[in-house]
This record gives C-alpha cells, sequence and structure tokens, in this order.
C-alpha cells in the first residue's frame, strides 16, 4: 500500500530543517515560507537530495496553490543559493531556482484555463514557464499548440513554436460583443 504524504510548504520546511544539519536551511526555507503563499503538494513519495539541491515528488503529484493546480507523475523543486561562495558554516539564504514536471503534466489555472504538456519548467528567475513534449493550451474553447510553448507569466504574452514540418496550429472561436 502506498503512503500518501500531504506536504504543506510550511511541513515540509520544517521536515527539510530537521533533516538538514545547521541552522542555514531552515532559515532560509523559513524565510522563504513567508514570501510566497502556501503551495500544497501531496504525492506517494518525498526525497530530499542536498547534495544537488532537489526536492523530489514522485507519484500521482498534485501541487495547489490559490492561482493554479498542477498535477504530473513527478516534481523536482530545486534551489540555489542566493549569494554563493559564501564561507562554510555560515547563514547562507536560499530561493527556488526552478520547479520540474514530468508525466502527464495538467496545469489548470483558477481564472480559467488548462495547459497539458510530458514535461514543464518553471524557472522563477523571468517568471516563465516552458512547455514541451506535445504542449496544448485550452482556454474556453479556443485551443493552441505546437512543439514548445513559452508563457512570460509576467508579460502576459507566449511564444508558440514548432519544429521540422509540424505547424503550430490555434483555434480561435469568435467572442460575443
Amino acid at each position: 500500500m502506498k503512503i500518501k504524504y500531504r506536504v504543506f510548504f510550511s511541513s515540509f520546511f520544517l521536515l527539510a530543517s530537521l533533516l538538514v544539519p545547521g541552522s542555514a536551511f531552515s532559515q532560509v526555507l523559513e524565510n522563504e515560507v513567508k514570501k510566497a503563499e502556501t503551495l500544497s503538494i501531496t504525492s506517494d513519495t518525498l526525497e530530499v537530495k542536498h547534495d544537488s539541491q532537489e526536492v523530489i515528488f514522485k507519484g500521482d503529484v498534485t501541487a495547489k496553490k490559490s492561482e493554479f493546480v498542477i498535477n504530473c507523475k513527478e516534481l523536482v523543486v530545486r534551489y540555489a543559493e542566493d549569494e554563493p561562495g559564501k564561507k562554510s558554516g555560515s547563514t547562507g539564504s536560499y530561493r527556488i531556482d526552478r520547479v520540474i514536471g514530468t508525466g502527464n503534466v495538467r496545469i489548470t489555472r483558477k481564472k480559467g484555463g488548462v495547459a497539458t504538456a510530458d514535461k514543464a519548467i518553471y524557472i522563477q528567475e523571468g517568471e516563465r514557464l516552458l512547455l514541451s513534449g506535445n504542449p496544448v493550451i485550452h482556454h474556453g474553447d479556443d485551443m493552441v499548440e505546437g512543439d514548445r510553448i513559452t508563457l512570460f507569466l509576467k508579460e502576459n504574452r507566449s511564444i508558440v513554436e514548432s519544429s521540422g514540418e509540424k505547424k503550430v496550429r490555434a483555434v480561435i472561436f469568435p467572442r460575443g460583443k
């Protein structure tokens, strides 16, 4: 029987701080919790890899935030030092660098719209979302698909690209007055 873990960001950070020697990691993660709104992640398993600065959620992953829900088979959260090169043992700070979802990725936005792909990468710097592997975005009856879709979330714009002989395809329905 698989054990389901319900991990709230704050609970996860508390757990991680107990697993990592020193207080630097726990302080940084507490700061991240204060900066971001709550993210709730459920999965079959959770693995923390301190050497590669990754937290890996596997099996029936659901990540919920107030504005969206992500469903996928695996979700990797990569974090990075804000000030690399500090002396060992000093209290540094960390930030989430990117979040990578793989395996039947489905992103549902509260304001409407659903994106599906084989892989989705959210890059914190520049707030970009890269969709690959049969990416499709639906908003109401409208739809767009290509080989790669890049969403620039801050700028409210996107780029849909094709490669090879396959073309970008969009289906747009007329709106009422």
